[in-house]
């Protein structure tokens, strides 16, 4: 995460653990720490590798989109952050429940269909979908909720998030120095 292209544009690679708390910032790399801590420690088999997948693109989307709202000026970055590792909770809660569901999702995904076809088709509902719903349940906050339901309506925090996935996503399908993560930044 710390060799993100967003946190390092133009300087070398960040190579020590020492390094990356310094360009991260502590908090950033406790609150890594203690999500993969539990991902350890509740789940197994390939419900673990999904989840733990899962949750780093959505601390690395976090990453981007704090950065993004920090460039804007934003005062409450931090809240950008929690609301973007958030946004795909649905998926996180979803396949421990049901990793046949979420296996079958994949396959298709993989022969070229769109990932919210593809979960329509499975199971009935789309995993972003299931976001919303978790966030609205246990109150995570009006931005989660925003960010889950694509309610950007010109909200530049909600378009910190959406970015910050579509950097997340462009930098791991693609690497940092593709055409399609240049076109994203």
């Amino acid at each position: 995460v710390s060799n993100s292209a967003l946190l390092r544009p133009q300087a070398g690679e960040v190579n020590t653990i020492r390094q990356a708390v310094v360009m991260m910032g502590f908090d950033a790399v406790r609150t890594l720490a203690i999500s993969l801590a539990v991902v350890e420690n509740v789940l197994d088999g390939p419900a673990h590798e999904r989840v733990a997948k899962e949750l780093a693109h959505s601390f690395h989307a976090a990453v981007h989109a704090q950065e993004l709202a920090r460039l804007r000026g934003d005062t409450c970055a931090e809240e950008v952050f929690v609301a973007a590792l958030l946004r795909n909770i649905g998926a996180m809660a979803y396949v421990p429940a049901a990793p046949s569901g979420a296996r079958d999702v994949d396959q298709l995904v993989e022969q070229g269909i769109a990932r919210e076809v593809a979960e329509e088709q499975v199971l009935g509902f789309r995993l972003r979908t299931l976001s919303a719903a978790l966030c609205e349940e246990w109150s995570l906050g009006k931005l989660a909720q925003m960010a889950t339901k694509d309610q950007a309506d010109g909200d530049e925090r909600v378009e910190a998030i959406n970015l910050g996935h579509e950097m997340a996503t462009a930098i791991e399908e693609r690497g940092r120095r593709s055409r399609r993560s240049k076109q994203v930044m």
